[in-house]
């Protein structure tokens, strides 16, 4: 229960700081969130195999209703255009398709990398001041339009980001005004995250150390905490970047997004994939026939037990405790010379004492039964 709840508290905070950062910043939530879970999950049990396919189909499943919400302002703005869009979001789809079949079969570690060599391209552009790339005068048609859409749905979709982040620079790199970019994004993040849910789910049904309250590769838990909590500060973090001058902000938040890209490339290269362990093979209980070929010992057909035994497990028992150096001694008591023989059988009859037993008992000898 507490570490529910700790749990909890963790996606809270962490919902509350990637909405804030991303409305600060004006980079797309899931460049933000994905790391997070990556450092996340594997603190709460989630198998490092599987911790990037859990933080992409979550992360996906986080983004749904604020690039609707997204969508929904932009159409109402009439910054869509439905011809391009209708151009444009099918090819989106076939990728994102394939991003899914990449998604189910690919090592988590690959994704983590291709993750990082993302996150570090976006950085740098952050700390240019967001210099605009520059292609062509106009947007292709055609075959290339396709091709880029469905390059763009399916690295989208495998690393857990909508696509915003690739379809505004790619669009305004081509000519395109920056407006109907961001609002083409827009309808591409809500495909993308819509699609990319729905797979993440079917890819994960199979799956094994998932999170408690988990759907496949989606944390319902996380879903339903971030979410509000993403609604809640990414419209504060708009603000604040209104009334502030973020340029000094914007870079020192890029140096660390790259140090965070640096640590996953350098966790892929130094973290060895993960292997099943080999068991030795168990021995396989005796079946009944064996049992009953089995010599049978009981009490009648044990050895009495004699007080030379006897005296003989005392006397390990007490050079186990270290009082006596264990290699000078023997499993009986040395055999008793003739005149001491005599000796002591003279002694026992006029004494009920054994004077051995005087004088072995100081030093832990067990006492000897003369002949």
């Amino acid at each position: 229960m507490n570490d529910d709840l700790t749990y909890a508290g963790a996606l809270l905070v962490s919902g509350l700081a990637s909405g804030f950062a991303g409305g600060l910043f004006g980079i797309g939530g899931g460049l933000l969130r994905v790391p997070i879970f990556i450092y996340l999950l594997p603190t709460f049990g989630v198998a490092h195999d599987v911790t990037m396919h859990v933080a992409a189909g979550t992360s996906l499943a986080v983004a749904v209703p604020t690039t609707a919400a997204g969508c929904w302002a932009q159409h109402k703005a009439g910054n869509l255009e439905w011809s391009f869009v209708r151009s444009w979001v099918p090819a989106l789809l076939v990728g994102v398709l394939g991003g899914l079949a990449v998604q189910r079969y690919a090592p988590g570690r690959i994704l983590i990398l291709v993750f990082a060599i993302v996150l570090f391209l976006q950085s740098l552009q952050m700390l240019s001041g967001g210099t605009r790339l520059h292609f062509a005068s106009s947007v292709p048609s055609g075959l290339p339009r396709w091709l880029i859409a469905a390059l763009i749905g399916a690295l989208s979709v495998a690393i857990g980001i909508s696509g915003g982040a690739f379809v505004t620079p790619t669009l305004s790199g081509f000519g395109y005004p920056i407006h109907r970019a961001l609002a083409i994004a827009t309808a591409t993040s809500l495909a993308v995250s819509s699609l990319g849910t729905v797979g993440s789910i079917v890819n994960g049904i199979p799956s094994t150390d998932l999170p408690k309250f988990s759907l496949g590769y989606v944390d319902l838990l996380a879903v339903v905490i971030m979410i509000p909590a993403v609604l809640v500060t990414a419209p504060l973090g708009v603000r604040v970047a209104n009334r502030t001058s973020q340029k000094k902000l914007t870079r020192v938040f890029a140096i660390f997004m790259i140090l965070i890209a640096a640590d996953m490339t350098f966790d892929f290269f130094n973290r060895s994939p993960d292997r099943t362990t080999q068991l030795p093979p168990t021995t396989a209980p005796p079946t009944s026939a064996e049992r009953a070929s089995e010599p049978q010992t009981n009490a009648a057909t044990s050895p009495p037990t004699t007080t030379r035994a006897v005296a003989q497990s005392h006397f390990a028992s007490r050079s186990s405790r270290g009082r006596l150096d264990t290699s000078r001694t023997h499993s009986a008591c040395p055999p008793t010379p003739p005149t001491v023989a005599r000796t002591m059988r003279r002694v026992r009859t006029s004494s009920t004492m054994n004077p051995l037993t005087i004088i072995a008992s100081p030093i832990g000898l067990p006492p000897c039964d003369a002949k």
